[in-house]
């Protein structure tokens, strides 16, 4: 019997505003590089998707 070992799937862009959310300032390209980053992980694409997501994750309901 073959074993199945599940691969691991990281939602880089989700990481990426955590990481923003967490510092409480947008970071740079350079930013996430020094953090160890690759730039395959810093495409347009998720770079765009990570800003929407610290967007929302910033918006705090009216009291």
């Amino acid at each position: 019997m073959k074993v199945i070992r599940p691969k691991l799937v990281r939602n880089i862009p989700l990481e990426l505003a955590q990481i923003q959310r967490e510092r409480g300032q947008s970071l740079t390209r350079a930013d996430f590089r020094q953090l160890g980053y690759t730039a395959e992980q810093l495409c347009d694409e998720n770079i765009a998707r990570a800003a929407e997501l610290f967007a929302e994750m910033s918006e705090r309901p009216a009291a």
